[in-house]
């Protein structure tokens, strides 16, 4: 498993234990870890037979309504796509507002798999032109900071703000760990940009919805602190923020024609 952070690592290595204690027969047995965004165990679930709650759902019904929004389901299957004695995994995830999920095995059924996808077409994230997915992750400061110092940008356009509405906890990279060793600068060699991990600074989320802003003033005080935050690591104005898909759905900080 790569681009996975070390809680989530040790969180599937706990997911397969949980799928151990369901019943062996024609059904996989699995597990679900729910951590929060910094990290944190939330729930636990595991699929307990035929026509009982999947393990996604059983962590979930742990939690009161809302508590599972922005964590990360580390979960030793693909979530299902399908309706069979129960709904479809993927559908309860999103619903719960479940930001991330990790999994280790694809589903091979040719009616329940395809639970990834559907998690993905939730958000949007396949290119424009070609319509293949893209690779998502949390901001990564390091790498905008250094491509700021190296090509001479002067201002940065910050898209898609809305979506992160919700989210109680919002991770920004702000340092790589390699072999143990906190950098704060990009790796220079591959092999230990290879081996690097991110370290991350958890920025307070907000719940206002942001999409009809037009104004910085208009956006809730942690929208601004997020924002301003990404400015002092990136060492760089954001002149542009995207608060939805619409055209006129733009906030624009600085004129880009000076």
């Amino acid at each position: 498993m790569t681009g996975i952070t070390q809680a989530e690592r040790d969180a599937m290595v706990r997911a397969f234990e949980l799928a151990r204690r369901g019943p062996l027969g024609i059904n996989p047995q699995v597990g679900c870890v729910l951590l929060t965004p910094a990290g944190d165990v939330l729930a636990e679930g595991w699929h307990r037979g035929v026509g009982m709650p999947h393990a996604e759902v059983a962590a979930l019904a742990q939690l009161p309504d809302g508590a599972a929004r922005g964590a990360t389901a580390v979960v030793s299957l693909e979530p299902c796509n399908h309706t069979g004695h129960t709904g479809p995994c993927s559908e309860a995830l999103l619903q719960a507002g479940v930001a991330r999920v990790v999994y280790a095995v694809t589903d091979p059924g040719t009616a329940s798999g395809g639970g990834a996808e559907r998690l993905r077409a939730a958000g949007g994230e396949f290119g424009t032109t070609t319509g293949r997915p893209r690779r998502c992750g949390w901001f990564d400061a390091l790498i905008v900071e250094q491509a700021v110092a190296y090509n001479g940008i002067t201002d940065l356009f910050l898209t898609k703000l809305d979506i992160l509405t919700g989210w109680e906890k919002i991770p920004v990279c702000v340092a790589y760990e390699v072999d143990g060793e906190r950098r704060e600068h990009q790796p220079v060699l591959v092999d230990e940009f290879a081996r690097s991990r991110p370290v991350y600074e958890y920025l307070d989320g907000w719940t206002e919805d942001i999409s009809h802003c037009r104004t910085f003033d208009e956006l809730p005080a942690n929208t601004q602190a997020y924002v301003r935050r990404l400015e002092e690591l990136c060492r760089c104005r954001i002149s542009g923020i995207g608060v939805g898909q619409g055209r006129e759905q733009v906030i624009m900080l600085h004129d880009l024609i000076d």
